[in-house]
Formats: C-alpha cells, structure tokens, sequence
C-alpha cells in the first residue's frame, strides 16, 4: 500500500469519526432540551400546586370574614325587624339591579360554547410596530417558562397572549383562566386576535388533533428559539401536561375572571 492511499484512509477515517461524533452531539442536545422541559415542567406544576394552597388558605379567610359579616348582619336584621315591629312600619326592599348591569359585570366572564382545548402561539418577533403598545410592553416582558413572554407587575407573573375583543381591546387587561384540569393561568392581553372589532369574538375556530372542532381563545405570545418541544411538536400548548394534555378534555377552559388592567404604557 502506497503512502498516498495510506493518508487517504486516514483522513476518510477521521472524518467518519466527526461524523459520528457530531450525530451523538446533536442526540445529547435533544436529549438535554427534553430532560430541560421536562424539569421544568415538573417544576412549574409544584409551583401551581403551591399557588392553589395559598389560594385556598385565602379563600378560607374570605370564608371566615364573610361568615363573620353574615353573623353581623343577621343580628342586625333582627335588632331592624324588632324595631318595625314595635313602630308598625316596613323596611322598603332594596332595589333590584338592572339586567343589563349584571350582563356588563360579566361581560369578562363569557366562554363559547363546545370545547376550547387548543391554546395556540404567535412568535413575539411578529410584532414590529415600535410606536404601539404591543411593543413597549414586550420591552418590559421577558421569557419564562416553556418560552413564553411573561410580565411581572411586582406582585404576579403574567403570560402574555393575544385574545378575542369579547374580553379585552385594551393591551395590559389582566385575566384569570381557570382549566378543566385544574390549572389557574394569570393571563394578559399582549396583543388582538384578528377579529376586527366585533365585541362577540371568543376566537378562531380550529381542528384539535383529536379531530373534533374547537375554538382557540388563548394565543400564547412566545419565543422561537426558546419555545417548548412538546408544544412546538404539537402545534398547542395543551400538548403540555400542566395546561390540560394533548389528549382529553383536561385543557378546557371553565371560567376567566377580568382582574383590570395590570399594566400601562
């Protein structure tokens, strides 16, 4: 064998060998990236699950204090009925709230009907109208888990995400999304849904993976190069298992709650 086809193998060698090693370097990259989603998804579900204790020890004291005020009124119901009956007159029945006040107190409150289990995303880079409110408030958004845009007011983490005109045209409206899997996201308006300005627009009807129709209220705001695989992977955030799950009806949403406007310009 001459010198010449000796150097040859070599280098054909060598490069064989790159190869190789660069393919077992790309699988540890994939493999990191699950374990790292998955870390933080096991993560994210202990912090929910602590954020529902502390809710619950909230809404307990709420219990409490109403129970409280209840005990309070009732005794002064009584005190009230004694001193009508003594003077022979009868208290006027507080007057009844307007229809049309009760519809505008829940006007935030309204789902669609059928299933809403498909949270879709937008790339935050689509928005570059630096004079809008859009952009200044992904000036002061960053992002969190799962690679979507979050904002923190001091007190809440917020996911921002775009949404229908039936619960907000006001960039900074803050929600509160309740799943049927039990799942409470803290929501704000980040940008509009295409909708125009009709004031009955849940969102965009579209086709789970399951097959059956559904409409997407909730579009995720998120970073590409940072986005979540199983998300990427599925097209829905639902494919998450803290959002609901790909499969079933865990992503459904059962109620959002107005919490006003949480940022301004």
């Amino acid at each position: 064998m001459t010198l010449e086809i000796i150097i040859i193998v070599i280098f054909a060698s060598a490069a064989m060998l790159a190869a190789v090693l660069a393919v077992h370097n790309i699988q540890e990259l994939q493999d990191t990236r699950i374990r790292r989603d998955e870390a933080e998804e096991r993560n994210y579900s202990l912090e929910l699950e602590n954020e529902g204790l502390v809710r619950r020890i909230d809404e307990l004291k709420l219990e409490l204090n109403a129970e409280q005020k209840n005990s309070k009124e009732l005794r002064r119901i009584i005190i009230d009925y004694e001193i009508a009956a003594n003077s022979q007159q009868v208290e006027p029945e507080p007057a009844a709230v307007k229809e049309e006040e009760i519809l505008q107190a829940n006007a935030k409150e309204r789902l669609p009907e059928g299933h809403t289990n498909v949270i879709s995303g937008m790339p935050y880079t689509t928005i570059t109208d630096k004079k809008s409110e859009q952009w200044a408030l992904q000036l002061q958004a960053y992002t969190g888990k799962y690679g979507i845009r979050c904002y923190f007011d001091g007190d809440r983490i917020y996911f921002l995400s775009a949404m229908g005109s039936a619960y907000g045209r006001t960039i900074g409206d803050a929600f509160r999304v309740t799943l049927k899997c039990g799942t409470v996201l803290y929501v704000m308006l980040g940008e509009f849904k295409d909708d125009g300005t009709d004031p009955n627009f849940f969102g965009h009807p579209t086709t789970h993976a399951d097959g059956y129709d559904v409409t997407c209220v909730l579009e995720f705001i998120y970073d590409a190069e940072h986005i979540n695989s199983k998300a990427l992977q599925a097209g829905n955030f639902c494919n998450i298992e803290c959002f609901g799950g790909l499969h079933g009806y865990g992503g459904d949403i059962v109620k959002i709650e107005y919490l006003g406007r949480r940022w301004e310009p």
